[in-house]
């Protein structure tokens, strides 16, 4: 169930993530902690770290698009 649940927020991150505010990031990390509680999860999944992967994930993309053998350039 964890899998689904973060697989759902880094699905929607990209396109809300930069409109996070400090209340809405607290609420998140909240969440995280709640399904833990409720045993969807054995370790808490930091929002900071989704936030990170998807920044890499998002410079991967960029510098493989800027190749000049990519079909994207």
């Amino acid at each position: 169930m964890c899998a689904i649940v973060v697989s759902r927020i880094l699905y929607a991150l990209p396109a809300w993530g930069g409109f996070l505010t400090v209340y809405r990031f607290a609420e998140i990390v909240v969440f995280l902690c709640k399904v833990v509680g409720w045993r969807y999860a054995k370790e808490i999944v930091s929002l900071s770290d989704l936030l990170q992967c998807m920044h890499e994930a998002d410079k991967k993309l960029f510098y493989k698009i800027m190749n000049s053998g990519h079909c994207i350039h």
